[in-house]
């Protein structure tokens, strides 16, 4: 699998491997999309956003389907950069998002 995100960047997502892709549009202001691979169908993900203080701020648990997924993040966030994660319980990735 190969992912184009807007800004022209190509990431290749290992479809048997939990990977996760930068969101989009970074920075956003409204909302971004979050973009991961989930190598089996129903793997139980949570997804948490922190602010640089290292407050959570956001969480939830998601039920992913086999291949990419997508998290749309709708959240009434003050400017700034945040910090968030993704884990199935095994691997955990670590972005950072700017909400402008």
């Amino acid at each position: 699998y190969v992912l184009h995100v807007t800004v022209g960047i190509e990431e290749n997502l290992d479809p048997n491997r939990f990977a996760l892709s930068h969101n989009q549009p970074n920075p956003f202001s409204k909302h971004t999309d979050i973009v991961y691979m989930s190598p089996r169908p129903n793997e139980e993900v949570e997804f948490v956003v922190y602010n640089m203080l290292g407050k959570r701020i956001h969480r939830e648990y998601l039920h992913s389907e086999q291949g990419i997924n997508t998290i749309r993040f709708e959240e009434a966030l003050q400017a700034g950069m945040y910090i968030y994660t993704i884990s199935n319980g095994v691997d955990v990735f670590t972005k950072k998002m700017t909400v402008k």
